[in-house]
């Protein structure tokens, strides 16, 4: 465990980075509990791993290049709630997206913005405090320094998901990541990056993503 926060403190400070304070608390602990109103709502004070949430996308470009990018996305409750490894809902969500791309000495760059709407549904705990729906936003860029190689950068953003005091709960988040892609051929893309919050404590501290996309 102190290996781990090493690392993680490492990374903040390698980028100045606020980490919430973690100093001040004792290591190799793990707890997590709720109370709302007087009552025990959620108490898990043993790691625990296990496959979270899937998700489904399916996205249509209208309009051509010079279009906007139609995502619709479900959030299928394949994960464990009991653990935080899911909401134990469904939830969908609908973005729409606008790029534009250009080149710089002969290399491709380009930058995209959207913004969405999503249906939370009602999760397995706290249900009496979640929010029916919640705003989505996007905004990032591009660089294609090889033909089948780039790299990318991108801002999250959310609306709050419960109606609570705690920031962890009831506060907007953003993140941002960091990382690439690498297409295999025509259809198929590797992409991975390094996901870091933005503001404290709405999120996930330092996350690594990795995904593969097959185009129909």
């Amino acid at each position: 465990m102190s290996s781990r926060r090493d690392n993680i403190d490492g990374w903040h400070a390698l980028f100045n980075l606020p980490d919430g304070n973690r100093n001040r608390f004792p290591e190799d602990r793990f707890d997590f509990r709720y109370n709302d109103r007087g009552e025990n709502a959620f108490t898990l004070s043993d790691p625990s791993s296990g496959i979270g949430d899937i998700q489904i996308s399916l996205a249509r470009m209208i309009g051509g290049d010079s279009g906007v990018l139609l995502r619709a996305i479900v959030k299928l409750p394949t994960g464990d709630a009991d653990v935080l490894a899911g909401s134990g809902a469904t939830d969908l969500s609908i973005t729409v997206l606008r790029r534009r791309l250009t080149s710089w000495r002969s290399q491709q760059i380009g930058y995209y913005w959207g913004l969405g709407l999503m249906k939370v549904g009602e999760p397995e705990f706290l249900a009496r405090r979640s929010e029916d729906w919640a705003g989505l936003g996007v905004v990032g860029g591009s660089w294609q320094p090889l033909p089948k190689i780039g790299l990318k950068a991108q801002l999250d953003f959310h609306s709050r998901f419960y109606d609570s005091a705690l920031d962890e709960l009831g506060k907007e988040s953003i993140q941002i990541s960091i990382g690439g892609w690498w297409a295999l051929d025509d259809r198929r893309t590797l992409s991975f990056a390094i996901n870091e919050d933005l503001i404290v404590r709405t999120a996930p501290d330092v996350s690594l993503h990795l995904s593969f996309s097959w185009r129909l």
